[in-house]
């Protein structure tokens, strides 16, 4: 839809032709749009989380009781002991996370229909080579690099306290990735139900509104959704990429790039030190910036065939009450988590 439709000198598929008013029409579907998929989100974070404390609440009792876990692993240190009351939980640290995404994923069957689990994941588009793939893949490693050196500037900036930013989520990460239920959701289960929220449900609803403002605002509400601000940056990133791939090939190849994304990141992690990780994604960032600049004039026409449908959308979307509140609630929660 160009901006003449929004206009009223032709009508796109979802602007109803008797609209007095396309322009408002377009506003107020914008909006509510948004103000769905931002409440669709609240729920599901808030499912996920429900779910997922029923488990752990079981687990506890399982294994005899919390006061029981504790009196056994008590150290002195409260954030030691919470990390050991994790890691001790029968039947693993994934299995909350499991059975949390899987109970609230299917909330956006609300937003899509039968749509999400049809032509939202088997729509295909271009056919995928190789090549991109690769490209995108070493894409999305080297912004690693620049998580790596946010971590590096966060931690710079409170190396006066005992608060370190990056310490802070690599102790909730290690706890999550320390059995194989939480290596299954971390490299399969979570990176499927994610794409089928974020690249399917969210990117395909906002989508007609142009693919720039779809990939950007799905790939900010992923950003978001991961909490911790170190992770959420890269996620953001990342989830242009996959938001990318998902639009311009196909929903499949969006989730084979993230579980191979999230499943390297824990392989190097195991494999190597930190230093000796850092000079790879440096590397990756090298010959990724490389093959960018090879294939600028891609970019470049991804983004201009992606512009918003008006000219005023983003203005409509990000000063909608919805949006601001969606907002300070996010930013809310990842200051919180970083002090946690």
């Amino acid at each position: 839809m160009s901006y003449k439709s929004v206009q009223g000198e032709e009508i796109n598929p979802f602007i109803p032709k008797h609209a007095e008013d396309p322009a408002l029409y377009y506003k107020h579907q914008l909006r509510t749009d948004n103000r769905t998929v931002f409440l669709l989100l609240l729920a599901f974070f808030a499912l996920q989380n429900i779910a997922a404390s029923i488990v752990m609440l079981v687990q506890f009792f399982v294994a005899g009781g919390l006061n029981v876990m504790l009196s056994s692993i008590s150290s002195g240190d409260p954030l030691t002991d919470a990390m050991h009351l994790l890691n001790s939980l029968p039947g693993g640290t994934g299995i909350p996370m499991i059975v949390g995404v899987i109970v609230g994923t299917p909330i956006f069957f609300l937003l899509r229909g039968k749509r999400l689990i049809t032509t939202d994941i088997t729509a295909s588009n271009r056919p995928m080579t190789l090549f991109i793939f690769i490209a995108l893949f070493l894409t999305a490693q080297a912004f690693q690099t620049v998580d790596i050196l946010f971590s590096f500037i966060t931690d710079t900036v409170f190396s006066g306290t005992d608060f370190s930013p990056s310490e802070s989520y690599q102790s909730s990460a290690s706890v999550a990735l320390s059995d194989p239920t939480g290596l299954l959701y971390a490299m399969l289960i979570g990176p499927f139900c994610e794409e089928l929220v974020f690249r399917g449900a969210i990117l395909k609803t906002l989508e007609k509104y142009g693919g720039n403002y779809a990939i950007v605002v799905s790939s900010m509400i992923f950003g978001l959704y991961h909490v911790f601000l170190l992770q959420a940056i890269f996620a953001f990133l990342v989830g242009i990429l996959l938001a990318y791939t998902a639009r311009t090939y196909a929903f499949r190849w969006s989730v084979l790039l993230h579980v191979l994304i999230n499943s390297s990141a824990i392989l190097l992690d195991y494999a190597f030190s930190d230093f000796v990780s850092s000079l790879i994604f440096a590397g990756i960032f090298v010959l990724a910036t490389v093959i960018v600049i090879k294939q600028r004039s891609t970019i470049i026409d991804a983004v201009t065939s992606g512009r918003p449908q008006a000219p005023l959308t983003w203005k409509y979307a990000f000063s909608a009450p919805a949006m601001l509140i969606f907002l300070a609630i996010a930013a809310a929660a990842s200051i919180g988590m970083m002090f946690f």
